[in-house]
């Protein structure tokens, strides 16, 4: 996050999101519709992170999935706001 003076801080944090339906079931036709996905911070410092709040993570699933709206949430379980929000 960058506070309003400048300054940068790197959080842990959890995300909680829904995958755009569309692009989800042409990939998985018969899958679940309402499915969410949930990424879990690094827990070991030697595994290392990503930063959530750039424009794109890779991976296969994240392509599928609706980042922008995706729900950010501190260790201690406070809401941030959106993705979207925190860019």
């Amino acid at each position: 996050m960058t506070a309003a003076v400048g300054y940068t801080s790197i959080h842990a944090c959890w995300v909680r999101g829904k995958f755009r339906r569309k692009e989800f079931l042409e990939k998985y036709g018969n899958g679940n519709k309402n499915m969410e996905f949930v990424i879990m911070p690094a827990f070991n410092p030697l595994c290392g992170g990503v930063a959530v709040n750039r424009e794109h993570i890779g991976g296969a699933l994240f392509s599928l999935a609706d980042m922008e709206h995706a729900s950010v949430y501190t260790l201690e379980g406070i809401n941030l706001g959106t993705i979207r929000n925190l860019r």
